[in-house]
């Protein structure tokens, strides 16, 4: 009976054992998750500085606008806050104040008064926005919820029927059309210009420029003659840019999914 006593006993010690040792192995592997994500965070605020620093210095140099100087002096500013909100896993209110900005460009009073500056401003903030998105992409597969348990949502969208959602894309889905907005948006063109650059046929070329103009991606000035891509075009590439972007990072995901399954053999070993 004594033995048998013993024995029970033995065999709840090494259960408890087993239990600890679980324990601390996943306190092990919570440590090195929360390392591995803070590294991986400073390595992408060191890039988002670093990119500020040579876009601007860029923009400096070939904008002619005469508000260029307030330009740089806002984007400089919007974005180190955003790397700072970002640095202390304020995910949505950094993105929110990215958002808010690419709203005033966009926006029929905007300040800006040079498109090609629009574009070198919202080219620049959509790759800090996409900086955002694949360290976002590592925290979620890695398991690290922000401080204040802060999530970055996905919802549908709201408020866009299907037929909407048509008649907004469809425009976008041939590449000549997509070619026409690339040109206006690095500068405005007649029809004839476009026409010889694109090497498309007067009939052709007007049905793509038609379809464009009537939702609203392009127009024209009827003193000059003269084609030019609208706010609504401007981000409708933009969108474009950002939907092939994504795509991508979720492409590339896998391959980290990968790299991270084989760590965790590791350090489960």
């Amino acid at each position: 009976m004594e033995s048998q006593k013993l024995l029970r006993e033995l065999d709840s010690l090494r259960n408890e054992i087993e239990t600890l040792s679980k324990t601390l192995l996943q306190i092990r592997y919570d440590d090195f998750k929360n390392i591995f994500i803070q590294q991986i965070q400073q390595i992408f605020s060191d890039e988002s500085q670093k990119l500020l620093k040579t876009e601007m210095c860029r923009f400096d140099i070939s904008s002619n606008c005469s508000r260029k100087n307030e330009c740089i002096s806002k984007i400089e500013k919007v974005v180190n806050e955003t790397i700072g909100l970002f640095e202390n896993d304020k995910i949505d209110t950094a993105l929110a104040l990215i958002e808010e900005i690419e709203t005033k460009i966009l926006g029929s009073s905007s300040p800006c008064l040079d498109p090609q500056c629009s574009k070198f401003a919202l080219d620049f903030l959509r790759q800090i926005k996409c900086y955002i998105a694949i360290f976002n992409a590592f925290k979620t597969r890695v398991g690290v919820e922000a401080n204040g348990n802060e999530k970055r949502a996905i919802h549908a969208p709201s408020g866009f029927s299907p037929e909407r959602v048509e008649m907004i894309l469809s425009p976008l889905s041939n590449a000549w059309r997509i070619r026409i907005l690339e040109l206006l948006s690095t500068s405005e063109r007649t029809f004839s210009e476009l026409s010889r650059q694109l090497g498309l046929r007067t009939g052709h070329l007007q049905f793509h420029m038609k379809l464009l103009r009537n939702v609203g991606y392009i127009d024209i000035n009827r003193k000059t003659h003269v084609y030019f891509i609208t706010p609504k075009g401007i981000a409708a590439l933009r969108g474009i840019e950002e939907i092939l972007e994504l795509i991508s990072i979720s492409e590339n995901h896998q391959d980290f999914e990968k790299m991270l399954e084989v760590q965790e053999m590791h350090i489960t070993r």
